[in-house]
């Protein structure tokens, strides 16, 4: 949905519907299955290892 800020005119809103929203959700469940699926093939100190380094790798995106 699109609207208009109260404050200033010029800003554009957009929201999710409900039915947008349900979708969103639908889609965001699927992909933590299918990470946790991916996931289970690595062992708990290589899921640990991977996460130091995404957050290392994240960290220099700032």
């Amino acid at each position: 949905m699109r609207g208009r800020s109260k404050e200033d005119r010029r800003v554009v809103e957009v929201t999710l519907t409900r039915t947008g929203r349900k979708f969103y959700d639908l889609i965001q469940e699927a992909h933590v299955q299918s990470v946790s699926k991916i996931l289970q093939a690595l062992s708990a100190g290589e899921q640990d290892t991977l996460l130091k380094l995404f957050r290392k790798i994240t960290a220099n995106l700032k």
